[in-house]
């Protein structure tokens, strides 16, 4: 038992500085293309739709947190 556990340790710590060495961190990004820019229209579009959908969640947070009140008293 005490072999075969050496045995996987060794093979870890040899196995480790390989796959470490093989790392290489990515330098170089991508530039943004044309048909990637965002008009401003685009933009606002998208941040309405935002707020809509989290004026929506709060209304509903509300509504399950009244609903949640009259369930339990204790809490």
């Amino acid at each position: 038992m005490r072999t075969l556990a050496t045995t996987v340790f060794g093979l870890l710590a040899i196995s480790h500085p390989t796959v470490a060495q093989d790392w290489k961190p990515q330098t170089n990004r991508p530039e943004a293309s044309s048909s990637q820019v965002r008009t401003s229209q685009e933009g606002d579009a998208q941040a309405a739709a935002r707020k809509k959908a989290e004026d929506i969640e709060k209304a509903r947070q509300r509504r399950l947190d009244k609903l949640g009140r009259s369930i339990c008293i204790g809490c």
